[in-house]
């Protein structure tokens, strides 16, 4: 599902916005510079006042915040402990 401010930008610029379906691009649908990326982010946590980390620590976050999840789902479930729900449903899991 495409970002608000990115869809935004999709409009406004219209033909000349490239579409690559990337989670981070410029206002003109291009590869983001991860330079930029990192100066924002360094930005974030210096008026945070949080310690700087690297951008892979973010999804390594958000993948360990999801995973936890799977006992609540497990039991929701009924399964006896999660490895039985990922063996059933792991398949689900296209990508």
């Amino acid at each position: 599902m495409k970002d608000l401010l990115q869809k935004q930008w999709q409009d406004r610029f219209n033909d000349l916005y490239f579409d690559q379906d990337l989670v981070i691009c410029t206002e003109t649908g291009t590869i983001q510079d991860p330079q930029n990326v990192l100066r924002v982010m360094n930005r974030i946590s210096a008026t945070a006042k949080i310690p700087r980390i690297r951008f892979h620590d973010i999804r390594h976050t958000h993948a360990s915040i999801l995973i936890s999840k799977v006992d609540k789902v497990s039991h929701r479930l009924g399964h006896s402990n999660a490895k039985i729900t990922l063996e059933y449903y792991a398949h689900l899991i296209t990508e």
